[in-house]
């Protein structure tokens, strides 16, 4: 007999940055002038389940709000409340490998302070969470990149 075998992974890069993005300046750009003070990679989080009740009603048809471009953004906490990033152009990538990659930006004084957990959200409901101490954002550009890969 033949088990069942499925899961998820997630991956999370997250870029230090001193310099500060200047407004209508596209994250490319800066990424392409500036080379992080740090950078830190995180591997797993949870999948929240009503997150995933979302994509299934996704993937069986009906509506709900996705996860895409117009509605999705990242979330870190800091100290004691959730702090969206400014989705990156081009984002979330999908359709390819069975994985599914946000990205987002906070920039200047956006986001300081203690980064203590990270989600994916639509806005409404976050699809996924990690509890993990990222560091403490003082200034500067920070970026979190998350990947999500459903096997």
């Amino acid at each position: 007999m033949v088990k069942d075998i499925g899961g998820h992974k997630t991956i999370s890069i997250l870029k230090m940055y001193d310099e500060v993005m200047q407004p209508g300046q596209t994250l490319k750009e800066f990424e392409s002038l500036h080379q992080p003070k740090e950078l830190k990679t995180v591997e797993g989080n949870a999948l929240v389940e009503a997150g995933v009740d979302i994509v299934w009603t996704l993937a069986c048809g009906d509506t709900a709000t996705d996860y895409g471009s117009s509605n999705a953004t990242i979330q870190v906490y800091v100290t004691d409340s959730w702090v969206s990033g400014v989705l990156t152009a081009s984002y979330p990538t999908y359709g390819s490998d069975g994985k599914a990659t946000w990205k987002a930006s906070w920039t200047g004084t956006s986001g300081d302070g203690p980064w203590s957990k990270w989600a994916v959200t639509n806005g409404a409901q976050h699809l996924n969470e990690k509890t993990e101490d990222l560091g403490t954002k003082n200034g500067g550009t920070w970026t979190l990149e998350v990947s999500i890969t459903i096997t």
